[in-house]
């Protein structure tokens, strides 16, 4: 995975950049073809990831399963246990 972070976010941390009124994370995240964040959850805070090229599988722990594609939105709840990987064999995810 490559990722480049506006604010500060988990190892990188930079006071004078912790976020913009309610907004705390706006990260560009890249996934290898076939690649996956490990299942986790994120207590407190909504996620909105926005497919910006390639396609993405959601699936979280109340059984959600989704497939989304470049233009496509994915909302990730609070206190949900998901993971989100990148579906094609030959492109990368943004």
């Amino acid at each position: 995975m490559q990722a480049r972070y506006t604010f500060s976010f988990g190892h990188y941390f930079d006071p004078k950049l912790l976020g913009y009124a309610s907004l705390r994370v706006l990260n560009q995240e890249v996934l290898a073809p076939g690649a996956a964040f490990q299942p986790r959850t994120y207590p407190k805070v909504d996620i909105l990831n926005v497919i910006l090229d390639g396609e993405a599988e959601y699936r979280d722990s109340e059984g959600n399963h989704v497939q989304a594609s470049a233009g496509e939105a994915l909302l990730l709840y609070p206190s949900r246990v998901s993971a989100i990987a990148n579906t094609i064999s030959a492109k990368t995810n943004r």
